[in-house]
């Protein structure tokens, strides 16, 4: 069998000599959020003031006074509420120990059990159809995945009315039969019988124990509008939902111990929607008060709300994300400032004043600092690079799909660039910095697949760049080039068949890379092919 080549790609002037072949890896630098042990005390919150975290004193003062400005109706009690930053309990508003039935807030961690099913290899991806573990279902139905699940996009609400039966991801619907579906199919794939079958110990052996997690409960109820058992409900204090909020901030990795891939987190926050209709009055539990005109598609991730688009919370952030339920249950996190609150009672409605904007307006430290303080750090000219999960089975991956980039200079400048294919369902993306300063980048499947995003710090380095090479012999279309930041270098980490010694690499701006297949017959779409001197 051929060699598989793996394709390094990175932005240049760039050295292609024996000293870029050594430069250091990507540094990543120490881990400073705060995972608390298991137990509800809490001694188990380390403290910080708002000064330590980077956040204005008065940031207590300006949500209690956002929250009285803007209502819960129907309130239930006294708003509650609580922030962490980093890990760390800045502020408690409100009994931190109080339990309450969360609603609808239950979705997003019902999502995360099955990024923690993907994980143990419960479930063999998202795609697979959800009938093999509900296999009464039927017609349309039956092709449903646990994605089309976990996007409210299964379409097991129709035919009603003047609806037509929808295929599975043609039309969004906010929906019960979604969450009826998802935890039965869940239980079994946790050897259950169904949900009805203590669905506790599938919350626990998927992460609520690894969390640290204790007092909690599950409730089952007949929902009223839809007058059916509703599925499994969470019942979480404030300090519960802390906990959630901390796991999908650090990525679904919880102190050093990896429980849902970060990939599906990363899609869990990211709009899933693109392309369906929305029906924001559907039958069963499904009234959501939001505008058609306002949202043609839905604001919506793996049952979870989102700020992709910066639609949901205008002027904010796009990294907000949230759960929400009835009775003003929600935690909302943001990855690109290290924020999780969690509030019962509290109006988490779509629109301009919000929440997010409150806490944004309250950031007096550096921002982003979550990713920051476990940031990467490449040096000037060094190697930057991240694996890219893709669930979908692709029959020809080089062919059928490209993974374009786009990363943001320290400036605010742009550069379009792309990720290659590296085998079983990886893609990478590899670039090489050439200004000093936070980078950000955002990477997406040309099929709508989301993709990942993030920064990295580029600092100082005595790497060089710029640098011409020898060309390697190859026939007419070789010759001596220098690289300039335009142009790409692709390297294959390993000799050519046939080549004497030294690292292939092209230099070019062709963009689709990930549809060169693994032989030496896809280096014919490249005009020079050369080896490092020296």
């Amino acid at each position: 069998m051929a060699a598989r080549f793996r394709m390094a790609l990175v932005l240049v002037g760039v050295t292609v000599s024996c000293g870029w072949c050594g430069s250091a890896p990507a540094i990543m630098a120490g881990q400073r959020l705060y995972f608390p042990p298991p137990g509800r005390s809490m001694e188990n919150q380390q403290r910080r003031t708002a000064g330590q975290v980077g956040l204005s004193p008065e940031f207590a003062a300006r949500i209690d006074a956002y929250i009285r400005e803007h209502p819960y109706t129907p309130r239930r009690g006294t708003p509650r509420w609580a922030l962490w930053r980093h890990g760390y309990l800045v502020y408690v508003q409100g009994d931190f120990q109080q339990t309450v039935d969360v609603a609808s807030l239950r979705k997003t961690w019902h999502a995360m059990i099955v990024g923690a099913a993907l994980r143990q290899g419960r479930i063999p991806s998202y795609r697979q159809k959800i009938s093999a573990w509900v296999p009464d279902l039927q017609g349309h139905d039956a092709e449903a995945t646990w994605w089309h699940v976990l996007t409210q996009s299964a379409g097991f609400d129709y035919p009603y009315g003047d609806h037509p039966d929808y295929q599975p991801g043609q039309i969004w619907t906010y929906s019960d039969l979604n969450l009826v579906r998802l935890c039965h199919a869940l239980a079994r794939a946790y050897g259950k019988k169904d949900f009805y079958d203590n669905y506790a110990d599938v919350a626990q052996a998927a992460y609520f124990d690894a969390i640290g997690m204790e007092g909690w409960s599950t409730r089952i109820v007949t929902d009223s509008s839809s007058g059916m058992a509703d599925g499994v409900r969470f019942v979480l204090s404030l300090e519960h939902m802390g906990r959630l909020g901390l796991l999908v901030l650090a990525r679904g990795t919880w102190n050093g111990v990896e429980l849902v891939p970060r990939w599906f987190v990363e899609e869990l926050e990211s709009k899933q929607t693109r392309g369906m209709k929305a029906n924001y009055d559907g039958p069963n539990d499904g009234k959501i008060g939001l505008s058609s005109a306002e949202f043609p598609e839905a604001p919506y991730g793996f049952l979870t709300w989102v700020n992709t688009d910066r639609d949901l919370f205008p002027g904010t952030d796009a990294a907000w994300a949230c759960g929400r339920g009835a009775g003003g249950s929600v935690v909302l996190w943001n990855r690109h400032n290290g924020i999780v609150f969690a509030g019962v009672g509290i109006n988490v409605a779509a629109g301009a004043a919000s929440v997010p904007r409150v806490i944004e307006g309250a950031l007096t430290g550096p921002n982003p600092l979550v990713e920051s303080a476990a940031a990467v750090q490449v040096g000037r000219w060094g190697l930057f690079e991240r694996a890219v999960g893709n669930e979908r089975s692709y029959a020809h991956p080089y062919e059928d799909v490209t993974l374009d980039v786009v990363y943001t200079r320290p400036d605010g400048g742009t550069v379009r660039f792309w990720g290659f294919y590296d085998g079983e369902r990886t893609w990478r993306i590899r670039f090489m910095p050439d200004a000093v300063g936070t980078w950000r980048y955002e990477a997406r499947f040309s099929d709508g697949t989301p993709g990942v995003q993030g920064m990295f710090e580029c600092v100082p380095s005595d790497l060089p760049g710029g640098r011409s090479a020898r060309p390697f012999s190859t026939g007419p279309r070789s010759r001596a080039t220098t690289c300039c930041p335009s142009q790409a270098i692709i390297s294959t980490g390993t000799a050519r068949a046939g080549a004497k010694g030294g690292i292939l690499l092209t230099c070019g701006t062709r963009r689709r890379s990930s549809r060169i297949p693994p032989s030496t017959a896809g280096w014919s779409g490249f005009s020079t092919i050369w080896r490092p001197a020296g």
